[in-house]
C-alpha cells in the first residue's frame, strides 16, 4: 500500500509539476490530522470527563439551594454523608427545646458539698437510677440591714467606727464597693427590730439608712429524668437515708434543672 501511494505521488508530479505536489501534502496532513482527532475524541467521552454539567430541561424541577442555618437538626443529620443515618435524640442538659414543658423531673438532697453528692450519686447508679448533680439556689428570708452612709474618707470611717465600738454597739466598717467606708450597725429579720436601732442612731445625729436585702442558699441535689422515676423505690430512697437523714425530695420542671450548674 506504501508504493502505492509513493507511485502515485511520482505520477502526479510529472503531471501537475510542483506546484501541485505541495498541495497534495498539504491535503494528505489534514486528512491526517482529521483521522487522529476522532479517534481521540470517543476516548475523552469514554472516560466520563465533562466539561460542564448538563442543565435541567425544566428550571422548576431543578433542586433549590438551602443553607444550613435553614435546616433543622434532624435535616441536617439525614444529609449527613459522613456516617450513616441516625435519629436525632435528646441531649441530658443540653437539649432544652426538646423536652416537653410539663415534664417533670425529681430532685433529692440537699448535699453541703460535691463529695456527699457523689457518694450519692453512685449508691443510685449502683441501682441502676442515672443521676446528675446539680446546684440549686433557695430563697431565704430577707434581712433588713442598718447602716451609716459610706463616709468622705477612710480615715473618718475609722475614726467612727471607733467611737461606736467604744459605746459598745456592735459594727464593722464595709470595704467594698458601693458601700465603701460605710459603717454596718446590723442585719435584723425583723422590720420592727431594724427600725428602732435606726431611730436611735438617727437620734445620735448620724446618717443612717435601712435597705432590705435579699439572700439564697446554694446546695447541691441529685437530678432523676422522668423516665427513670419508676426505680426510685421505697427501698432506693433507703440506701440515701442511710448516708444522709435529711434527704428531702422535691419536683422541678426539666427544663429548669438542664439550666442549673451541674458537676460531675
Amino acid at each position: 500500500m506504501h508504493c502505492a501511494f509513493v507511485w502515485y505521488i511520482q505520477c502526479f508530479d510529472k503531471n501537475n509539476g510542483l506546484g501541485m505536489r505541495w498541495i497534495l501534502y498539504f491535503l494528505v496532513v489534514i486528512n491526517l490530522l482529521a483521522f487522529a482527532w476522532f479517534q481521540v475524541k470517543p476516548a475523552d467521552e469514554a472516560s466520563g470527563v465533562s466539561v460542564r454539567a448538563p442543565l435541567p430541561a425544566d428550571f422548576d424541577a431543578a433542586p433549590a439551594l438551602t443553607l444550613k442555618s435553614e435546616l433543622s437538626a434532624r435535616q441536617l443529620a439525614a444529609r449527613d454523608t459522613r456516617s450513616p443515618a441516625r435519629s436525632v435524640g435528646p441531649v441530658v442538659g443540653g437539649a432544652v427545646d426538646e423536652m416537653a414543658d410539663d415534664a417533670m423531673c425529681l430532685l433529692l438532697g440537699p448535699y453541703p458539698e460535691v463529695v456527699s453528692a457523689r457518694s450519692g450519686k453512685n449508691r443510685l447508679v449502683r441501682q441502676d437510677v442515672p443521676a446528675q448533680i446539680v446546684e440549686l439556689e433557695t430563697p431565704l428570708q430577707p434581712l433588713y440591714w442598718v447602716y451609716v452612709v459610706p463616709l468622705e474618707s477612710r480615715q473618718k470611717a475609722i475614726a467612727l467606727l471607733l467611737k461606736l465600738q467604744g459605746e459598745k454597739v456592735d459594727s464593722f466598717m464595709v470595704t467594698e464597693p458601693p458601700y465603701e467606708n460605710a459603717i454596718s450597725l446590723g442585719l435584723f429579720s425583723k422590720e420592727d427590730s431594724a427600725n428602732r436601732v435606726m431611730a436611735e442612731h438617727l437620734s445620735g445625729g448620724l446618717n443612717v439608712k435601712k435597705t432590705l436585702r435579699e439572700r439564697t442558699s446554694s446546695a447541691l441535689w441529685l437530678a432523676v429524668q422522668p423516665a427513670d422515676l419508676p426505680k426510685i423505690s421505697p427501698e432506693v430512697l433507703n440506701l440515701l437515708a442511710n448516708e444522709d437523714f435529711s434527704i428531702k425530695k422535691q419536683e422541678k420542671r426539666c427544663k429548669s434543672v438542664a439550666l442549673l450548674k451541674s458537676y460531675q
